[in-house]
Formats: C-alpha cells, structure tokens, sequence
C-alpha cells in the first residue's frame, strides 16, 4: 500500500502546521529532510529540517508512531511545521517526490481497515469535526468513543447467543425446541425488538439535533413576523416594512439555543394574493412549516390569525403569540404568548418556551446510538427480520436464517459487512490530512 502524506492543518499562515504522513516508507522522512535525530515511538523530537541542497528549511517537532500503535495501525510521523506558508510549500514539494498525497478521508479510512476504529467511531469522527454545539459535539463524542458501538455489540452477542441455542437443534430437526429455550430465546427477541423499537423512534429527533432543530415563524401579513425573526437572532437581516407581501422568499439563520443547533425561518405573509411572486413565497412559507419541528404561529392585536391546525397534525410543535400588545389589549385565550417586539416584552418568554419544548423532547436519558439514515434503515430491515423469525420458530432452519439476516444488519452498522460504496460515501465526507 503506498505512503501517503497530507497537511492535516488549515493552509494558511498560522503557528503550527502539522503534516501526517503514514504507511509502511515513513521513516524515509528522516532522510527526506537529513534529519539526524533517533526516532522513538510517541517521543517528541525537537529536530532540524533540510532543503535537498543543504539549507536549513525549519526546526520542527517529530513525532513517530510505530506501527501497529497509531492512529491508522501503519508506521506514522507527523511534523510539526511552523505555519508559514512557505514552509508548508517546501515541505510538501519535498514529500511529493517520494509519496502520494492521501485522498480526502485516506487516514481515517487506514484505520477502519486496520481495525483501529469501527465504521460507527468513523461517522463519530466526521460528526466530531462538523460540531458547532455543545449538544453536537457531546453526541459526536458519544459516537466516536466507542460507546454507541458497545450498544451494537451487545445486539450482536443477544443475537448469536440465540443463533447458538436454535443451530444446537438443527442436528435433531425431527424433536421440538426445548420449552425452556424456546421461552429464553422469545423473552430475547422480545427485548431486542422493543429497543430497535425505541430507537427508530428516537431517529427524527436525533437526526433534528445532528443537523439543527428547524424552527419557522409563519402568520399573515404586518403581524411582526420579520421584527420578531430580527429579535431572536439579534441582528436586522430580514427587511421590516408596513407593506403587506415585503418578504417574498424564505429567510434562514443558524443560532445556538441553549446549546442546541437552530435554524430559524422567516417567511412570506400567509394570505389570499393574485400576484404570481407573492402566491410562490405563501407555497414556500407552508412547506417550510411543514418541514419544521417548531412553528412560532404569529398574530397580532390589530391582524387576523391564520389556520394551524394542519401543522397540528404533522405532530409540529405550535407557539402561538400575539404581537402588538402595546397597542390594544389582545383578544385570545391563554393559549397564546403575548409579546410586543416594538417595546422588547415576552421575547426572553418566547426563548423559554423553545427551550422547554427542546429540553422535553430532544435530550435523553441514555445517549441515542442512531444519528444516520443508514443506521435507521439497518436497524429497521433487522427489526423485520427479527419479527419473520417468530412466525418461523418452530421451524428451526427458517428461523436461523432470520436472525442471521439480523446479525447481518446490525454488523454492517459497525462495518463487519460492508459493501464500497456505503464506504466511499462515509470516507469521501472527510477532509484532506484526515
């Protein structure tokens, strides 16, 4: 396998710059750069680096990894390179004649193979890099730890435990399972369904907190919407006017509430219109809403309310508000939160709300071990296999095969069995020196 190199730091000028290099001709390295210190397996080494003609290109910290204790189990070093940008240069020049620079996701994709990590701390991995939370980053960790894989690997033992004491019969086909064994193998699928069960449940919420919990702000033309999307960011980035239809298209921003990812929306006033442009941001303003976890239905004091019952039952989280209350008493019921956006009243109520119906329905007891669609479509089609082998329990051949179908998809969440493409698709979502 070829010796691969990457600068596994952002180019540019900074006060270090790390460059990985990994494979079995690592140790070239030292010759590469005339470097004449003794390499030592995780011992830091404060060395000189040389240009091929002589000069002195940097002093830099080296680090060898022996194979097989490193990160992706081959002979690894990494220099420690000031960041500047000709050193970078040079330094890269130089590897290029002996290496190859490592495609995006090489390094991580070395260790998967060399069984350093399995595919779920892989996708942990990509997750920890991406994270722009606190929420994010303590589900990514929880992934790329190993500790959601000990989760699998405890489906996985439930499952050949049963395969063990359902294949002991099939040398007696002709004698029926045991009462005892068939009771244990029964209680066995039966806890192994329910947490599938609990866990495709989980995914929608899951997946809201990995990508960001999507919040829009919807209502009829002149209620405020705008001013409000403006109030909870803190910033003016959607345009306020008393002209009915001003907003025309959708309006996003990336928050943090309380540490959790949030995209808000601003959208078009919901209303009856002829004009072409304004029919187009009401489509866009309802499947926004349709696509959401949170809708702020927003009325006011002197405007109409709009119909929300269809987001009801979408299962969409609704807050009602009402606006303008520093105009005229609202007429509404308690069920709507009264602000007033002009004069700064109910907007910390507002981000109480959100953050009560975030802390209800998107944190868990235990950490969720399903954040992928890939994850969620194994785990269902195992489910099904698990539910097929109890219609065929008494007939032993069939139902082996059924949970060894289950075994099957539950490994290839962990990588066991895998096909190129899931694992081109994971790796390729890396960066360059990762």
């Amino acid at each position: 396998m070829d010796t691969i190199f990457a600068l596994s730091t952002l180019f540019g000028r900074s006060g270090i710059a790390v460059i990985r290099i990994s494979g079995s001709d690592s140790l070239k390295t030292k010759k590469i750069f005339s470097i004449q210190n003794k390499l030592e397996h995780r011992v830091s080494k404060l060395c000189k680096l040389f240009s091929t003609d002589g000069s002195m290109l940097d002093q830099a910290l080296v680090i060898y990894f022996q194979s097989p204790n490193s990160f992706t189990g081959e002979d690894v070093i990494e220099l420690h390179l000031h960041g500047s940008i000709a050193v970078i240069n040079e330094a890269t020049n130089h590897l290029k004649r002996h290496f190859r620079i490592a495609e995006p996701g090489e390094f991580t994709r070395r260790a998967f193979e060399n069984s350093k990590i399995d595919l779920l701390e892989c996708e942990g991995l990509i997750d920890l890099l991406n994270a722009e939370t606190t929420v994010q980053l303590k589900q990514a960790v929880y992934h790329h730890s190993g500790q959601a894989s000990k989760a699998y690997a405890e489906w996985r033992k439930q499952l050949i435990n049963i395969l063990a004491l359902i294949e002991s019969n099939l040398d007696f086909p002709e004698e029926d399972i045991p009462t005892e064994t068939l009771a244990l193998v029964l209680s066995q699928i039966q806890n192994l369904t329910e947490s599938m069960r609990d866990s495709l449940e989980k995914y929608c919420k899951v997946h809201a907190i990995r990508d960001g919990i999507k919040i829009s702000i919807l209502g009829a033309p002149n209620t405020g919407k705008s001013s409000l999307f403006n109030a909870i960011i803190q910033r003016d980035s959607a345009i306020v006017s008393d002209i009915p239809g001003t907003t025309r298209d959708i309006i996003e921003k990336f928050l943090q509430i309380k540490g959790f990812p949030v995209y808000l929306y601003d959208t078009a006033g919901i209303r009856k219109t002829l004009e072409p442009i304004e029919q187009m941001g009401v489509l866009r303003a309802k499947q926004q809403a349709e696509e959401s976890n949170i809708v702020i239905a927003v009325s006011s004091t002197d405007n109409s309310m709009i119909d929300i019952n269809h987001y009801r039952n979408n299962n969409i989280h609704i807050i009602k508000v009402i606006n303008k209350i520093d105009l005229a008493e609202p007429l509404c019921d308690d069920s709507y939160l009264p602000i007033s956006i002009k004069n700064n009243i109910g907007i910390d109520s507002l981000i109480d709300r959100i953050t009560s119906i975030i802390n209800t329905e998107y944190i868990f007891q235990e950490p969720p071990i399903i954040t992928r669609e890939r994850h969620k479509q194994l785990i269902f089609q195992a489910s099904l296999h698990l539910k097929e082998s109890t219609k065929n329990i008494h007939t032993v051949e069939i139902f082996a095969e059924n949970i060894r179908q289950t075994l099957n998809k539950i490994s290839g969440i962990l990588g066991n069995i895998t096909v190129d493409d899931i694992l081109n698709e994971i790796f390729s979502s890396f960066c360059i020196g990762k």
